[in-house]
């Protein structure tokens, strides 16, 4: 923990700055982001600053968390006939896809904006 006049922790930072959800999902993958210097964390800090960058990794995250629902979507489609009940399923599929993958780019959009906002300030 950071006392008074200390710049404060690089990690607390970065966990503070992302919802309770994300922490408990994701904060495994921003922990190892932020211990190696090569991540995309760092290509971005920069640019965006630690808040932004982090907030971005996670919107990543969230692709790849809804991507299953995209390639069960794609299988149900190939495999059902027109009229089977299982091609419905695959339409609300590919919804809960679209709809995550909308989420994720305006959550994106707004942290790139944020933080290049911050950074001039």
């Amino acid at each position: 923990m950071a006392h008074f006049g200390e710049p404060p922790d690089l990690e607390a930072l970065v966990l503070r700055s992302v919802s309770r959800l994300e922490r408990v999902l994701f904060g495994t993958s921003l922990r190892r982001n932020i211990r190696n210097e090569k991540s995309r964390f760092y290509s971005m800090l920069p640019r965006y600053g630690a808040a932004a960058s982090a907030r971005m990794l996670v919107a990543n995250l969230w692709i790849l968390f809804f991507f299953p629902f995209f390639v069960c979507a794609v299988i149900l489609d190939v495999v059902t006939n027109g009229n089977s009940p299982l091609r419905a399923l695959s339409y609300a599929f590919l919804g809960v896809f679209l709809a995550g993958c909308f989420i994720t780019i305006v959550r994106t959009l707004m942290a790139a904006r944020s933080g290049t906002r911050s950074k001039r300030s």
